[in-house]
């Protein structure tokens, strides 16, 4: 009788291109490059995946899901080629398949968590950024065209944003948290980011633009701990 091959039959196979160059540093840089982006798991045989991912499963008192963490290494070896694999049944192929079919495909409070997670991102990188295209005019609109006393003014306008952050917006994440809850913190942190763009451009003052910026530091270290945690 003819018997299909099983997970353990087949033998590795590594390929002569895949050795790196020793002799050419400049060719053993780039096979290391290749070897980073490359799928790791495919520098082991089937049998030595299916194994790990077993090892995995059972140090971590999933004991139940061994076989379903060998197939799912399989597929995460090759899974261009998952159609082609008899371990997995009906029910996984038609899964695999229709996630091939719809890559985009997800529940409407994944895309809705992202999306609030992306606008998020999106006012920090403003904040932090586009605030600073001042730089090119501020200085001689208050009059900071001197050296020493006037740079280092600048260099503190710029640089406050992120001190604050870190020194008071991201030690004062907990107790926001806790007497206001996530969505609380998060709607004053969002105000605060509002504001405080709007008083740098109204500044008058290096003095205000310097007290604006210092508000936008807390805000911003505040919601960075927040808004990237959606769970």
């Amino acid at each position: 009788m003819n018997e299909k091959p099983t997970i353990m039959d087949e033998k590795p196979s590594i390929s002569k291109g895949s050795e790196p160059e020793m002799a050419d540093p400049a060719g053993r840089r780039q096979s290391v490059a290749l070897n980073i982006v490359e799928n790791p798991l495919k520098r082991h045989s089937r049998e030595k995946t299916v194994a790990d991912a077993r090892v995995f499963a059972e140090s971590h008192d999933l004991a139940e899901h061994v076989d379903l963490f060998g197939r799912a290494a399989l597929v995460a070896r090759d899974p261009d080629h998952f159609e082609s694999m008899t371990e997995l049944d009906e029910q996984e192929l038609a899964a695999l398949s229709y996630e091939k079919d719809h890559k985009w495909h997800g529940p409407f409070m994944l895309w809705y968590a992202i999306s609030l997670c992306a606008v998020g991102a999106a006012t920090q990188g403003w904040d932090q950024t586009g605030s600073n295209g001042a730089n090119l005019s501020f200085h001689e609109e208050f009059g900071l065209t001197g050296e020493g006393r006037d740079e280092w003014v600048v260099g503190v306008i710029n640089a406050i944003i992120f001190l604050t952050a870190g020194l008071i917006g991201a030690f004062i994440v907990d107790p926001l948290n806790h007497y206001f809850g996530r969505r609380g913190e998060i709607f004053i942190t969002a105000c605060c980011l509002t504001a405080t763009p709007i008083g740098s451009g109204f500044a008058r003052s290096w003095e205000e633009l310097f007290a604006a910026r210092f508000v936008m530091g807390i805000g911003i270290g505040a919601k960075n701990a927040t808004v990237g945690y959606p769970s």
